[in-house]
């Protein structure tokens, strides 16, 4: 049986109390043993937002043992070659049947070398506000230097450029969060990390902040005024790769064993290095000049020249335009955006958070800071603007 203790850290903000999205109920020796154990209280912090705002974390190991099975497991890193996991389960498991744990909520019970599989009873537990999950008082702090310097920083625009798993996104994060009174439009080009993202800063965000997130398909979407079709990049290619073998394979030379590498070139640079003051004149892609002039460098003046070749020959096939309609929309939408009427729920943004840049084309980054300009003037103020990204993460061809 676990008893819901009602005694709690105080928060540090009385007046701004608020419980997580999924309540958290934790035993208080599981900071004590955060502390013993290098680095696993510097990574508490950051697992219990997770659980507060998601109800999960992203890696998560379940315990196959009868005796234990109902507990997760999520790594929480250590020094010296220790490894060490926070003991974890949700409302309703076998360990916690039976206990006063609300529908929806979350039991942290303690934190264990990986080797340790000893039974673990649920025990009393203590509920955590918002201020006491991101209290530096109770855990250390998860954030770098420069990372806190990126959140806090004055400047208007800021850009932020790190490896995988560098804490890219929990920089934006933190800097929308430390902001109270704030209407943040979030992008990213992933529709689950902008979910992620949404329940990440509706959980934790001051409530007198609005927070819109859009993957880029909604964004352009919005502008269009119509939903686009989602793109499957293995369908894609798989499908360029059937138009290709109806060419004669000396029409493609160099290219004919590089079909998705082709493909990249089309998408990135012929279509996706269009300039906007190209688009609003009626281009819809680089000329055979700019083309050949930028390429013909670094992929040899033969190859460069094929590229617009192959091109042509294909560019009357219905199913070859279907493959670029995420470039064609966009420049579509940046021909409207112009003398679009931005909607009411986004005409009185303070800032604009660009995640995975690296996803977006050059004419697609284009089409937001084109808004961005649109939205700056009319509210005749400059709209700050974030942005990141890591052109090792990048899943689309983009140049990036």
């Amino acid at each position: 049986m676990i008893k819901v203790v009602s005694d709690r850290y105080t928060p540090l903000n009385k007046a701004a109390f608020r419980l997580p999205r999924y309540p958290i109920f934790i035993d208080l020796d599981v900071y004590e043993q955060a502390k013993l154990h290098l680095g696993c209280s510097k990574r508490l912090g950051l697992v219990l937002s997770h659980l507060a705002s998601n109800g999960k974390t992203t890696v998560v190991k379940s315990c196959r043992d009868s005796l234990n099975r109902g507990w997760l497991r999520t790594p929480l890193g250590g020094g010296g070659g220790m490894h060490y996991y926070l003991w974890w389960s949700r409302a309703g498991s076998p360990v916690t049947a039976g206990s006063e744990l609300p529908t929806g909520s979350i039991l942290v019970k303690a934190i264990r070398h990986h080797h340790d599989h000893a039974p673990l009873e649920a025990g009393n537990c203590h509920p955590l506000t918002i201020q006491d999950i991101t209290s530096e008082e109770l855990t250390d702090s998860p954030w770098t230097m420069k990372q806190i310097d990126f959140a806090r920083s004055d400047k208007p625009v800021r850009i932020l450029i790190g490896n995988p798993g560098s804490g890219k996104t929990t920089a934006l994060w933190k800097a929308v969060a430390e902001r109270d009174l704030q209407k943040v439009l979030y992008l990213t080009w992933s529709k689950k990390l902008a979910e992620a993202t949404n329940d990440y800063l509706s959980t934790f965000a001051p409530e007198k902040s609005e927070i819109v997130t859009q993957d880029f398909r909604g964004f352009v979407s919005e502008i269009l005024g119509r939903d686009l079709p989602r793109m499957d990049m293995a369908e894609i290619q798989r499908s360029f790769k059937r138009l290709l073998g109806t060419l004669d394979r000396k029409e493609l030379g160099d290219w004919k064993n590089h079909p998705l590498a082709l493909l990249a070139e089309i998408r990135a640079v012929l279509l996706g290095q269009l300039e906007a003051k190209q688009v609003l004149e009626g281009h819809s892609r680089l000329s055979d000049f700019e083309y050949i002039k930028q390429r013909s460098s670094s992929l040899g003046k033969d190859s460069a020249e094929r590229v617009i070749r192959i091109f042509t020959l294909l560019n009357n096939h219905p199913e070859f335009l279907g493959l670029f309609q995420d470039i064609h929309a966009t420049m579509e939408a940046l021909q409207k955006v112009g003398t679009w009427e931005i909607p009411a729920g986004w005409n009185a943004i303070d800032r604009i958070v660009i995640d995975e840049i690296q996803d977006l084309t050059a004419i697609e980054a284009s089409l937001i800071f084109s808004f961005h300009s649109k939205l700056s003037i009319s509210l005749d103020r400059m709209v700050w603007i974030l942005l990141a990204g890591d052109e090792g993460q990048t899943v689309l061809p983009t140049d990036f």
